[in-house]
């Protein structure tokens, strides 16, 4: 079997594990990337060694930084001569917790707001558990309206990034979307 040329991966991390990588779903769906979800779907957990790419874009979060590295290293050692890069996208920071680069990054540069494709979930390996969770309503569908912050309180690290929204209209819109492809009950 031929490698894929673009896999993204979302390394294990304990924080907010109802809350999918918005980040990585945003460029996901704008390159139509698979996306080895780690975060949401633990089990197994070193899946993506046996997924040869010719690039694997990785999201490192400061929280799952350690996670990033060692899936890093193994992958290069299985794929010599794969391009792992750190995936950039249109959020610097997700749940107080900042995205963060390798040397080498994957960009995807646009800016915040109503210009978005919404996520597409579909290209998650987690979709099942997804949707399961949010149809159950045990989960709420995590939605973004706004990035970044007017304020500069010194804890956040939202507070380096320039506030920017999406209008009413662009976020009920991916709402109604969601409850109609993952049947969604609730939303945060």
């Amino acid at each position: 079997m031929a490698a894929r040329t673009l896999l993204l991966l979302d390394p294990h991390n304990y924080a907010n594990p109802d809350v999918p990588n918005l980040g990585l779903a945003y460029a996901a769906t704008h390159w139509q990337a698979p996306v080895i979800d780690q975060h949401i779907r633990v089990e197994p957990l070193d899946r993506v060694l046996e997924m040869e790419a010719e690039t694997l874009g990785i999201s490192v979060r400061s929280v799952g930084l350690r996670e990033a590295k060692r899936l890093r290293e193994a992958y290069q050692e299985r794929y010599p001569q794969a391009q792992i890069r750190s995936v950039h996208s249109c959020l610097s920071v997700q749940c107080c917790y900042p995205f963060g680069n390798f040397e080498d990054r994957l960009e995807f540069s646009a800016d915040f707001g109503d210009d978005l494709p919404f996520p597409d979930f579909d290209l998650f390996d987690s979709i099942e558990v997804l949707k399961e969770k949010w149809a159950s309503g045990e989960w709420r569908y995590c939605l973004m309206t706004s990035h970044g912050c007017p304020f500069s309180c010194t804890y956040c690290a939202a507070r380096e990034t320039r506030w920017r929204r999406r209008s009413a209209e662009n976020s009920v819109a991916e709402l109604k979307q969601a409850k109609e492809r993952w049947g969604i009950r609730a939303f945060q």
